[in-house]
């Protein structure tokens, strides 16, 4: 059962709102990307149960219609070993899912370290695993956040002045390469220009996602493009947001969670000389 149409605008400009219809005291399996969430409608709130088992793999198999659908069918026997409650007022309020990007930078990796000459620029992409928040509809309270991959948490950058990011499963790919778009993820493109004097060789990226917006078009999630100017690790460099062309064919989902961006470059690399060293 898809859930196309029943699809709901919530509160901010083109939010992506799917209504899951779960009579009380009945029980609805959802399955996104490789989570699964059980759901039940009581008295008092919700009962949710989550596993995120890796074993599952892609859970649907073939990518089904767009618009943010998803499994979302009848479970008469679930076997789970524990519920959550969450208790919830209004009786009459629904559960909707929103669909959004992680709430922290993703580091990803192509399949070989790259290297750039100077005075090149080079094209890459590669997909974001999306985050699926269950809410109320009327108060817009989260009651679970379900990501549609498992994503470790991982430091990106030297020991002594890193971070802490997810690392994601999907590998980084020059533009050029086919790419699908499973519906529990988003396009990611990125131009990188090296006019730093010397050769720019990394073996991760960092994909800061607080700084984008994600968009639904006719093939699927995308966000805004990042364009990366390498000027060395010593000297300023900028880093830049081309911004989706709304339109019949694309529709925003979710404005950027921070709109300042500066001075972010550094630590957009994690350079190939550095982790010899450091790992």
């Amino acid at each position: 059962m898809n859930m196309n149409d029943r699809i709901i605008e919530g509160a901010g400009v083109g939010s992506v709102w799917n209504y899951l219809p779960t009579p009380p005291g009945e029980v609805r399996l959802l399955q996104f990307g490789r989570s699964r969430v059980w759901i039940s409608r009581q008295e008092s709130g919700w009962r949710l149960a989550l596993d995120s088992a890796e074993q599952y793999g892609v859970a649907m198999g073939n990518r089904p219609p767009l618009e943010g659908s998803f499994r979302f069918s009848v479970e008469p026997k679930p076997e789970l070993p524990a519920w959550s409650n969450y208790f919830v007022d209004d009786d009459n309020d629904l559960l909707v899912a929103e669909v959004s990007l992680p709430d922290r930078p993703i580091a990803a990796q192509p399949l070989e370290p790259i290297l750039l000459p100077d005075g090149e620029s080079a094209l890459f992409t590669t997909l974001i695993p999306l985050v699926l928040n269950l809410k109320t509809l009327k108060k817009e309270r989260t009651l679970m956040t379900v990501s549609s991959m498992i994503l470790s948490k991982n430091l990106f950058g030297a020991p002594d002045s890193g971070e802490i990011v997810y690392s994601s499963p999907l590998e980084v790919r020059h533009r050029s390469d086919e790419l699908d778009l499973p519906y529990y993820c988003a396009r990611c493109d990125m131009k990188v220009v090296n006019v730093s004097g010397e050769i720019l060789d990394f073996s991760r990226i960092c994909i800061r996602v607080e700084y984008l917006g994600l968009y639904l078009s006719s093939r699927g999630f995308i966000t805004d493009d990042i364009i990366f100017s390498f000027r060395g690790n010593e000297h300023a460099s900028s880093l830049s947001f081309k911004k989706k062309v709304e339109g019949p064919s694309v529709r925003r989902v979710s404005h950027p969670k921070n709109p300042s961006y500066s001075s972010l470059i550094r630590k957009s690399f994690d350079f190939f000389r550095n982790l010899a060293s450091y790992y």
